[in-house]
């Protein structure tokens, strides 16, 4: 059988011709413009050359994740400060979520895990695509669609509206990006790993808890993804591989050891909180915020104390518990829960 995505299917192997005769262009081009989306799509310019490389570049990406989800394919990671901002952020905000948890926003709320994957990107990179699960189809409503998810299937999408999604012209050398966007004529769009500042914050001007430790976020497009025998700048046109065996650490586990560190940075803050407050209590979220931010003649939390924790968690000597998990290619599906029907809360 031919495999979607692999280098037999005949949609990529469309792209990597088209992009192969990109390649030709570049002479031509000259130097690569930033957010340029005619350089990206008929070129081999990265999307944002100034934080991208020729190459290829090893690193460790990680991954809040569902329990059940446990590979890279069309799926979003971070550096590690990356996605620390993200972490924080996600536990000191109040839930409202229930069991069985497949509904957006609450998806990572049931038995969430954090991941570690050693990678190899092809660091010419591309525009980050947002990575959600699809929704379960139902006739009877409105929309067709049920609010509970399909946690087996994930669509990556530039879903941001203006100005944050790149492919709406900002500026009048940007207007380039409408026929791409329009026709949907790019074929690197779903080949390329995509990069962007954590939380697409890169015109930031206010330091704020998610974005506070910097960092990038990243897109592991099903059509990048290396095969057998691959490897990114092998001249296959793939532009990822996971290069060893991930591992996975209970979320709270390692957001415990960043508010203990945080903690210690302010005691002071922390000592007015009442006895055994935590993520729930309005204190604690204020004092996290507080030693974290820059505010005043503060400079903010530093990253590397934060980052030691970060890599610590991991370590299978010191760190949390490593979480056993089925390998990505063979766990078994969560059962899904049937489409909601009228009359059901």
């Amino acid at each position: 059988p031919i495999l979607e995505g692999s280098a037999q299917d005949p949609a990529r192997s469309w792209q990597m011709a088209a992009i192969a005769l990109c390649k030709l262009a570049v002479s031509v081009s000259g130097a690569c413009n930033f957010e340029s989306c005619a350089d990206f799509c008929t070129t081999i310019c990265p999307f944002r050359p100034n934080i991208s490389s020729s190459g290829t570049e090893a690193m460790a990406v990680y991954r809040m994740t569902p329990w059940n989800v446990t590979d890279l394919t069309d799926h979003n990671t971070g550096d590690a400060a990356g996605d620390m901002g993200f972490l924080l952020d996600t536990y000191l905000h109040d839930s409202k979520c229930s069991p069985p948890f497949i509904t957006d926003k609450c998806f990572l709320e049931d038995r969430t895990l954090m991941g570690r994957f050693p990678v190899l990107f092809d660091s010419s990179y591309g525009p980050f695509l947002k990575c959600n699960p699809t929704h379960l189809a139902d006739p009877e409503s409105p929309t067709g669609f049920s609010p509970f998810l399909n946690m087996s299937e994930w669509l990556c999408a530039w879903g941001f509206p203006p100005p944050k999604n790149p492919w709406t012209p900002r500026k009048s050398w940007q207007t380039d990006c409408i026929p791409y966007d329009t026709n949907h004529t790019c074929p690197r769009l779903n080949i390329s790993v995509g990069k962007d500042p954590a939380e697409h914050e890169f015109y930031r001007k206010k330091d704020v808890l998610s974005t506070h430790f910097g960092g990038y976020w990243y897109t592991a497009p099903r059509r990048g993804r290396c095969g057998a025998g691959q490897t990114p700048g092998d001249g296959s046109g793939c532009t990822w591989l996971v290069t060893a065996p991930p591992t996975f650490i209970n979320a709270s586990c390692l957001v415990g050891r960043l508010f203990d560190v945080i903690e210690s940075h302010n005691p002071t803050c922390f000592r007015n909180c009442s006895a055994g407050a935590n993520r729930t209590d309005p204190c604690f979220r204020g004092c996290v915020t507080a030693t974290v931010v820059a505010s005043g003649n503060s400079s903010g939390m530093p990253l590397a104390p934060m980052v030691a924790a970060w890599e610590e968690a991991f370590d299978p000597a010191t760190g949390c518990p490593l979480v056993p998990v089925s390998t990505p290619t063979d766990y078994p599906p969560r059962p899904l829960s049937p489409p909601l029907r009228k009359g059901h809360p």
